[in-house]
Parts: C-alpha cells; sequence; structure tokens
C-alpha cells in the first residue's frame, strides 16, 4: 500500500483521477484518459463539449449517475451509451441533452453525493441513477487500498445508521497524503470500524491457526456469525 501511495504522489500532477473531499474522487476537469479516447470536460463530466447550467426552454434534459458502467470505462467517447442516447433521441425528434457525471469506482453513495453538490445545479428533467451490483460492496467501503482495487489510493465517503438515521462518514474524505499515517494504526483510527475489508484479526496469527482443523473452524464461525 505504501509503494502505491508513494507513487501516487510522486506523479499526482499526471493524474486524470483526483482528490475530492466531498466525493472521495473524481475526473480531473478538461483532461483526456486511455490514450486520448476518454475526453472529460471543464466540469469533470466525460463529454466533448461543455454544457451551461441551465438548459435552453427547448431541450429535454438528462444526466447520468453511476460508475464506469456509465462513465463508459474502455469505450471511446462516441462509443458511450449516454452519448448512444443522446443521438437517437435526437434523430426522433426531441431536443435533447445527456450529460454523464459518471465516474469509476464510484458506488450509490458517490453517485448520488455527485448529484446532490454538482448534478442538481445542471436541472436536469431526468436523473438516472444506473446500479450494478458490485456498487453494493462499495457502500460499505472507505478505502480503495483495501478494496484491493490496484492503483486507486483515495478515500470515499460512506452511510451508516445512527440512531435509525443515515449519517455521513469521511466526508470530508481523507486525502492521499494521510493515507499511511491512517494505516499505521488503524485498528485505532475513528474510520476503522466503518471499514468492511479490513478487520485487524485477519492478519494477526492467533494460537488456533497453529491447527488447521481449528483454523478451519475458526474461519467457518467467522464467515456464519461475522463480529
Amino acid at each position: 500500500m505504501r509503494a502505491k501511495v508513494e507513487k501516487y504522489l510522486k506523479n499526482k500532477d499526471e493524474a486524470t483521477i483526483i482528490p475530492d473531499p466531498q466525493l472521495g474522487w473524481a475526473y480531473k476537469p478538461n483532461s483526456v484518459r486511455e490514450d486520448g479516447g476518454f475526453t472529460i470536460n471543464g466540469a469533470g463530466m466525460r463529454a466533448l463539449r461543455e454544457f451551461a447550467l441551465q438548459p435552453a426552454s427547448d431541450t429535454l434534459r438528462i444526466a447520468l449517475f453511476g460508475d464506469s458502467f456509465v462513465a463508459g470505462a474502455e469505450v471511446k467517447d462516441d462509443e458511450v451509451w449516454g452519448y448512444k442516447l443522446e443521438n437517437l433521441l435526437n434523430r426522433a425528434g426531441f431536443n435533447t441533452e445527456v450529460l454523464n457525471f459518471g465516474v469509476g469506482g464510484y458506488g450509490m453513495v458517490q453517485a448520488f453525493l455527485r448529484w446532490r453538490h454538482q448534478g442538481a445545479d445542471y436541472s436536469p428533467d431526468i436523473v438516472i441513477f444506473v446500479f450494478q451490483g458490485e456498487n453494493l460492496d462499495r457502500n460499505v467501503n472507505v478505502f480503495q487500498l483495501l478494496y484491493g482495487q490496484a492503483g486507486v489510493v483515495y478515500s470515499r465517503p460512506r452511510f451508516i445508521l445512527e440512531d435509525g438515521q443515515l449519517a455521513l462518514v469521511n466526508s470530508p474524505a481523507l486525502p492521499p497524503e494521510e493515507l499511511m499515517d491512517a494505516f499505521a494504526a488503524f485498528d485505532s483510527h475513528p474510520l476503522a470500524e466503518h471499514e468492511a475489508y479490513y478487520r485487524g484479526r485477519d492478519f494477526a496469527s492467533p494460537l488456533w491457526d497453529i491447527s488447521r482443523l481449528a483454523g478451519l473452524m475458526y474461519a467457518v464461525r467467522d464467515q456464519l456469525f461475522p463480529s
């Protein structure tokens, strides 16, 4: 983890994914990714053009929120489904703009927060939140390095239930520069209890792991009755 963080910090000026205190991370405005085939406009959306905050009175505006399936990872700008949707509706006679707020690696929480902090300002007529199953895993993750996505060194905000209400934790999101200090004493870090992909005992060597049978029984118990 330290190597990944240090590599990011050394090359952060060239990164096209940047820390965002409200969202965890976002695309760098006015940048390109994937050998020039992935264009990001001045507002950090995947788009070949800019959009005014208010659509024209005769324009149907649709805003898309989600992860890389919305952003269109690994396909070129004119192959993204949001781009194709806009063209189809325009050819059908509907004057339409489709705004792509998708960002790779986002969970449902980040998609919602992007709507709250940025998307709503663009006054869309229709808002589409796109869900895929892995989003459920991301909803209980705070630190991407613990989630296992190579090279992604950011942390994300997440919701928890507190007295029957949703409460946001890791907001503002911990920046990459502070990650290693957090990991160095993670068991005592205030965010550790909200990270589903870390349990300190998984990295310890309890005596019962000396026996394979005892270790197997412990693992099965741990899966059936997680703490």
